[in-house]
């Protein structure tokens, strides 16, 4: 929208002394049909002459005006920029409260739960791969097989004894440390039955009864 007036001094009379009232009304006419954008009449007197120093004041104070209206609408579009960037700095912090403010709860939550003795849920048990059972032992230094582990237990379901498995590496432990108990060398009964043999040749018979061999 553009400007709905225009400025007419205090010296307008003055510079128009010379002029007939008249003349002084198509002047200010032509003013006014200039200033919003319209051809000025055709003027026939004086104030023709005059006109174009009018016309110079007009065209200064438009823009004057229209600067200020520039500048306003960019002020105007800082104003909303700068409240859009608040509102999002606000929401950024609301969301971030809320996730503390969560967190919190959660912490306090858990908090009361060891203070009344329950217990968090035990983890879900996940049968291992022959690869996590390989490394396991090779990190323990044991020498089983993975293959027959993970084989033995998942044709019995996961189980120890009648209860489901809870911790696969404590049965690693307990594999490995059959597997080494089996792994002794087999006891030498050659020495042992070369001994009952002595013992049972050199038995007194008289003693106890029966006939020598």
């Amino acid at each position: 929208m553009g400007v709905s007036f225009i400025k007419v001094y205090f010296d307008f009379e003055e510079r128009t002394e010379q002029l007939t009232e008249v003349e002084q009304g198509r002047l200010l006419l032509a003013m006014l049909r200039y200033a919003k954008g319209k051809q000025p009449p055709n003027l026939e007197g004086a104030e023709k002459y005059l006109f174009p120093v009018f016309k110079m004041d007009i065209d200064r104070d438009l823009e004057i005006y229209n600067t200020k209206v520039e500048n306003g609408s960019r002020a105007k579009h800082k104003r909303i920029e700068a409240n859009k960037s608040g509102l999002k700095r606000i929401e950024a912090d609301e969301s971030e409260n809320n996730r503390n403010r969560e967190e919190q709860e959660q912490e306090q939550e858990q908090e009361q739960d060891k203070s009344i003795g329950v217990k968090p849920p035990r983890p879900r048990f996940t049968p291992p791969t022959v690869d996590e059972v390989t490394a396991y032992a090779t990190e323990r230094g044991y020498n089983i097989s993975a293959d027959r582990f993970v084989d033995y237990y998942t044709a019995n379901g996961w189980k120890v004894g009648k209860n489901p498995m809870k911790d696969w590496k404590a049965a690693v432990r307990s594999w490995a440390a059959r597997d080494q108990g089996n792994s002794k060398p087999a006891q030498d009964y050659t020495q042992r039955d070369n001994s009952t043999y002595d013992d049972f040749k050199y038995f007194d018979l008289d003693k106890y009864g029966g006939d020598s061999p």
